[in-house]
Parts: C-alpha cells; sequence; structure tokens
C-alpha cells in the first residue's frame, strides 16, 4: 500500500542533495532512505544524513525561564532533514546521479525496499 510523502524539499537544492521538511507526525532518522521523483531520472534514492529540530518559541530568554523552573507552553518545532542522493540506476544498470537539480516544492516518500535493493545492488535478502 503506497504511502502518503513525509517531508516536501524547500530552499537551495542540488543535484546531489536537499533539504526537506519533515511532515507534522512523520518520523524521519539519520541513516534512513528515502525517495522523490525527478522529471528526468523517476524515482531517486536519497539517504537522509542529517535531521534537526528548531523552534522559534524557545529563544534565549524562554529557555533559561523553562530551566529555572517556569512552565513553558509547547514549542511550535520544526524538523528538518538533509539528504544526500544516491541516484537511480539506468537502462543499462548504471547507478547514476541526476544532472538537474530537485525542485523546491518535490515531495519526499519513504524509499520502499525495492527501490533500495536495486539502486543498493542488494539481493533479496540484503535489506
Amino acid at each position: 500500500m503506497p504511502r502518503g510523502p513525509i517531508g516536501v524539499i524547500f530552499g537551495e537544492t542540488g543535484s546531489l542533495g536537499f533539504k526537506f521538511a519533515i511532515a507534522n507526525g512523520q518520523v524521519v532518522r539519520r541513516t534512513g532512505y528515502v525517495k522523490v521523483w525527478h522529471e528526468s531520472d523517476d524515482w531517486v534514492l536519497a539517504q537522509v544524513t542529517s535531521v534537526t529540530r528548531s523552534s522559534d518559541v524557545y529563544s534565549l530568554d524562554t529557555a533559561i525561564s523553562a530551566a529555572d523552573g517556569m512552565r513553558v507552553k509547547s514549542a511550535d518545532e520544526k524538523v528538518v532533514a538533509k539528504a544526500n542522493v544516491i541516484g537511480a540506476r539506468d537502462a543499462q544498470g548504471m547507478l547514476r546521479t541526476p544532472k538537474t537539480p530537485f525542485s523546491p516544492g518535490d515531495r519526499v516518500y519513504e524509499a520502499d525496499r525495492e527501490l533500495m535493493q536495486s539502486t543498493l545492488g542488494l539481493a533479496h535478502e540484503g535489506i
């Protein structure tokens, strides 16, 4: 059963890497695999290299107050991941990275087992 997107690419992008905002409620882990549809290369596999969480609500003063025991309302957190592109297999079976960058607004999905196996060249039991 296909799952919906886990995030959306934003900001400056390239053909070798991108950042994506993680949708609320989604769990993305460092070293996990994601896929993005590329206009000329179809599904492209990428690996998450970092995940960061930030909040504009928790300023330095707010954090100090919280440390002193003052109750602070729940923070409006943003979770962002960075991913390095691994690539996609071409018709000859060669692993290639896209020649053009991904577009801000492209949706990011959790990579499926079949894409990981074929792109990484793993046996059926390899994952």
